[in-house]
């Protein structure tokens, strides 16, 4: 398949289509953000396996402490267990070592986990049809971007048509004047209207790569050289598309507001649940080495060794298996308010879900008239050049028998040029009323995938 800088090889609107999805930034973004709520899954049910986790240390320092209670403080206490050693404390430290191995696995949440897990599904919902957004609000952009270069593309050839026509009759006018046939006014009106020609076919080039840059924008390309396929959306009329407003439910920016909806839903399960006890099955094994002897000297008092060898090799092991719960009921006033906070959340999300659905609909109904009078337009421009036309002949046999002055024949000129501007105009305007019509259906499919008309 050519790329949008193939010269000499037209560039189809499918062809720009496939281009704007693989090249355009917003797309690739809107694709890493799906493919990540997908890791988040996995994440997900990655942390519902058993918790395993092993531990060392190794420190030097003193063994004085106390019996009695003590609190954690969010874990940031040290061990203050046993009581005080004979003989009273002392400054004299020693090498501890300390090794573990636990495992816990919260076997029972009451459905907390699935809970959450319905959270994660539906942000890969979302993030879908986010990314189904996207893409048909971009190829609607590159659609009508393409539509509009086509139709400047074909009135640069128009104003090209018209300026060899007028540099024609500026030839006859010089040869004329010169031979005294016609006074020299005549001469200099028609370098006139070769200077306006010229004017017209300027800007309208001027337009074609202005748009040109804008197509190419959106197709991640905006350096890009390439040629428009003419033959599909400016050889004839389209067919009409039938449709009612009963389709808007498949809607891509619908379906996102939808799936917007089914978070938060999701996400308010998900806060009632937390509340809820879980029920874990635990497991450990730990084993500690000390340089403070367990035996005593004859005064009671505790033998320490500084040496790490002493101090370091584990002397004593330990491992329990269990079942333990944790419940935080004080936690039921708090979630039942945050649940209640995602629940308005969620009708606030159907509102604006409401709010687009009669924006698409108002949408439909005004593409549709728009569509009518496009199409009569175009139904009426070929009567108009064919009329301008045949009006140019006879005003070039009129102005060639000495019947018509100067001022009367560019006249014609003009009407010509704008009859054949109509033509291609109205006939571009049915294909983006077209447009607007399928976009607010939200099915591109007769422009994605056009037929042979």
């Amino acid at each position: 398949m050519p790329n949008a800088g193939t010269p000499g090889r037209p560039l189809t609107l499918a062809q720009a289509l496939d281009l704007a999805v693989r090249n355009y930034p917003s797309i690739r973004g809107k694709l890493a953000e799906r493919q990540a709520t997908e890791a988040d899954l996995a994440g997900r049910r990655a942390s519902f396996l058993p918790s395993a986790s092993l531990g060392a240390q190794a420190l030097y320092g003193t063994s004085n402490n106390v019996r009695g209670a003590a609190f954690s403080n969010e874990g940031t206490t040290n061990s203050v267990s046993s009581g005080i050693k004979p003989g009273g404390p002392t400054a004299n430290a020693v090498w501890t070592s300390l090794g573990s191995l636990n495992i816990n696995w919260r076997a029972v949440t009451f459905g907390r986990n699935k809970a959450d897990l319905a959270v994660a599904k539906s942000a890969i919902g979302r993030a879908n049809a986010d990314y189904q957004q996207e893409l048909f609000v971009h190829q609607v952009r590159v659609i009508d971007a393409y539509l509009t270069a086509l139709v400047i593309d074909q009135t640069v050839n128009v104003q090209a048509a018209n300026l060899n026509r007028v540099s024609a009759l500026q030839t006859v006018m010089r040869a004329n004047t010169r031979s005294g046939r016609r006074p020299g006014v005549d001469s200099v009106l028609a370098d006139a209207e070769v200077a306006k020609a010229r004017l017209l076919l300027l800007e309208s080039r001027r337009m074609a790569e202005q748009q040109r840059v804008q197509l190419g924008q959106w197709l991640g390309q905006p350096d890009a050289q390439f040629q428009l396929d003419t033959a599909t959306y400016q050889g004839g009329l389209p067919p009409t598309l039938v449709g009612s407003t009963d389709q808007l439910i498949n809607h891509p920016t619908l379906a996102f507001f939808r799936r917007q909806i089914d978070v938060s839903q999701a996400q308010a399960e998900a806060i009632r649940r937390t509340y809820l006890p879980t029920i874990s099955l635990n497991t450990s094994f730990w084993a500690r080495g000390s340089g403070v002897s367990d035996v005593t000297t004859p005064e009671g008092s505790f033998i320490y060794n500084s040496s790490p060898g002493a101090g370091l090799p584990f002397r004593v092991a330990n491992y329990f298996v269990g079942v333990s719960t944790l419940w935080r009921f004080s936690d039921v006033l708090r979630t039942r308010q945050e649940t209640k906070a995602q629940e308005l959340r969620a009708v606030a999300d159907q509102q604006r879900y409401d709010e687009e659905a009669l924006r698409l609909r108002a949408q439909l109904q005004t593409s549709e008239l728009q569509l009518q009078n496009a199409y009569e337009a175009a139904r009426q421009a070929p009567v108009q050049l064919q009329a301008a036309q045949a009006a140019f002949g006879q005003a070039q046999a009129r102005y060639t028998a000495g019947l018509f002055n100067i001022f009367e024949y560019t006249q014609v000129f003009t009407l010509l040029n704008r009859a054949e501007i109509d033509q291609l105009v109205t006939v571009n305007n049915v294909w983006r009323a077209l447009l607007l019509k399928a976009a607010a259906q939200g099915d591109l499919s007769g422009f994605t995938a056009p037929t042979t008309r």
